[in-house]
C-alpha cells in the first residue's frame, strides 16, 4: 500500500514525457476543425485541439518525491483502515460474548468435568431469554441511526480526524463499561450499548471527510476500497479473537481487550495523522513533502 503511493509522480511524468503529440493531420480530420485552424500556427492549432502541453494534467510537471519517502496519504489510509477495523470490532464483539452457553447451575457445578468444560457467556450468566438477548444485540442500532447526519456536520466543522478520534475513544470507553453495566442491571446495559451505537454513527462520515482531503482523484477508488475493507477485516477478525478470549479468559476479557486496542489506535492516530494535507506541513513527526502537498492541491476535488 505505502510503496504504491510512495512516488507516483515520477512514473506519471515519464509516461507523459514519452507520449507523442498527435499530428495536425490526425487531429484535424473534420471540415469544422480545418475551418477553425485556417491561418493558425502549430501552437495555436494544438491549443485549439487540446493536444499540446496545455492538455497535460496538473500533476505532470510536479517534482518527484525523494527516494525513501513514505507518502503521508498512505499512512493516513492505513490508519483509517485500522480505525474502521477497530470500530467494527467494538461493534460486533458482543455477538460472541452473548451467545447462548452452558449455565453453571448447582447440578453442573457438582459435576467436576461439566464445570470445567462449561463456557459461561453473558446469556447464561445472567439467564437471559431470547427476547432479552435480541434487545441487547439490537440496542446498538437505536443510537447508530441518529448520528449519521450530525457526524457529517461535525466532520465538516471540526475535521474528520478529531471526530473519528472522539468516536473510537468513547466507543472504547462504553465497551470497557459493558461488563460492569451488565452486572449492574439489564436497563443500564441497554443504555450502554445504545450510547456505543450513537458514538460509532459518526465513524463513516468522519472517514469520508478525511478521504476527501487525502485521496487524489487518480487514486481515490483504490484508497476508498482499501480503507473500507478494514470494516470487514475487523468484523471477521473479531469473531476469531473473541471466540479464543471467551474460551481462554471468559467473556469479560473480550470487552477489556478490544477497549485497549481502541485506545492504542487513538494514540497512533493523534500522533501520526493530520486533519488535512495543509495542516500536515507543520506536523512535528511526519511533515508532508511539498511535492505530495502540490499533488493533492493540484488534483481537482
Amino acid at each position: 500500500m505505502l510503496s504504491f503511493l510512495a512516488n507516483p509522480m515520477a512514473k506519471r511524468n515519464a509516461v507523459v514525457s514519452r507520449r507523442p503529440l498527435p499530428s495536425l493531420a490526425d487531429a484535424a480530420n473534420s471540415p469544422c476543425a480545418r475551418s477553425a485552424m485556417s491561418g493558425a500556427s502549430d501552437d495555436e492549432a494544438h491549443a485549439l485541439l487540446g493536444t499540446g502541453d496545455s492538455a497535460r494534467p496538473a500533476w505532470a510537471d510536479l517534482p518527484a518525491l525523494p527516494p525513501g519517502y513514505v507518502a503521508r496519504r498512505g499512512i493516513t489510509a492505513c490508519l483509517l483502515f485500522l480505525g474502521l477495523a477497530v470500530v467494527y470490532a467494538l461493534r460486533v464483539c458482543i455477538s460472541i460474548a452473548a451467545v447462548p452457553g452452558l449455565a453453571l447451575t448447582n447440578a453442573t457445578a457438582a459435576s467436576g468435568s461439566a464445570a470445567r468444560n462449561a463456557t459461561v457467556t453473558m446469556y447464561s450468566e445472567f439467564h437471559w431469554s431470547n427476547t432479552e438477548q435480541g434487545i441487547v444485540l439490537g440496542a446498538f442500532f437505536n443510537g447508530y441511526i441518529f448520528t449519521q447526519i450530525p457526524g457529517g456536520m461535525l466532520s465538516r466543522r471540526f475535521g474528520g480526524k478529531f471526530v473519528l478520534i472522539f468516536c473510537v475513544a468513547f466507543a472504547s470507553f462504553f465497551t470497557a463499561m459493558t461488563p460492569m453495566a451488565a452486572s449492574h442491571s439489564f436497563p443500564l446495559l441497554v443504555v450502554c450499548r445504545t450510547c456505543l451505537g450513537a458514538v460509532e454513527g459518526v465513524s463513516f462520515p468522519a472517514t469520508m471527510s478525511m478521504l476527501t482531503d487525502w485521496a487524489a482523484p487518480a487514486e481515490r477508488s483504490f484508497i476508498v476500497g482499501f480503507v473500507f475493507a478494514g470494516a470487514y477485516v475487523g468484523n471477521v477478525g473479531t469473531f476469531v479473537l473473541s471466540a479464543w478470549l471467551l474460551d481462554s479468559f471468559g467473556w469479560r476479557s473480550i470487552f477489556y481487550t478490544l477497549s485497549v486496542v481502541g485506545v492504542v489506535w487513538v494514540a497512533l492516530c493523534m500522533l501520526m495523522t493530520s486533519t488535512s494535507p495543509t495542516s500536515a506541513v507543520r506536523h512535528p513527526l511526519f511533515p508532508i513533502h511539498p511535492a505530495e502537498l502540490a499533488l493533492l492541491n493540484a488534483s481537482p476535488s
